[in-house]
């Protein structure tokens, strides 16, 4: 009996108690957990979320960096290509002057080798006039001085065309 006595006691103390709360021990400490168990999963979410943060944080950071170094790269190979472009410049403009200066100088070449091998043309006429004109004595004495004068002509024409870079190979010979 005072196990029914007690039993009843706690029965009405419990019913008090839910009158009082409106609710069960027992449903509260299930709530409890229940609202226990969904903070954590909150606070773990939350966590993962600032972990998350940190791991973008450092990778924006990772390319900040990679940009920086991109741009200065870059704006240093902007300042070699215009230097390069300066000196792509002046070599070009110093090609075109020598260009304009073989051109000249094959030009005199041309027109000095016509006037040479007129000037070599009128000499042959001359020595072949002055051959048909000379006796059988005098001949020879005039032979060896026409060879002479001519010699002398022939090398000194090519002294001055060995004296130009563009006129080497060029020479002149007497054909006799």
């Amino acid at each position: 009996m005072k196990e029914k006595q007690l039993n009843d006691k706690r029965v009405e103390i419990l019913k008090s108690k839910k009158q009082r709360d409106g609710n069960d021990p027992v449903a509260l400490t299930k709530k409890i957990k229940n609202l226990n168990q969904r903070l954590e999963k909150c606070r773990q979410k939350h966590n993962e979320a600032l972990a998350f943060n940190v791991q973008l944080r450092d990778n924006i950071n990772m390319l900040r960096n990679e940009k920086n170094i991109f741009d200065e790269i870059h704006d240093k190979l902007k300042e070699e290509l215009a230097v390069k472009n300066d000196e792509y410049e002046q070599i070009k403009e110093k090609s075109d002057k020598a260009l304009k200066e073989i051109i000249t100088a094959k030009r005199k070449l041309n027109v000095a080798k016509t006037n040479s091998y007129k000037e070599q043309k009128d000499l042959e006429k001359e020595y072949q006039s002055v051959y048909k004109l000379l006796d059988e004595e005098n001949r020879d004495e005039r032979l060896k001085e026409m060879r002479e004068k001519m010699k002398k002509n022939i090398d000194f024409k090519n002294s001055q065309m060995s004296s130009s870079p563009f006129t080497k190979d060029v020479r002149f010979y007497c054909i006799f």
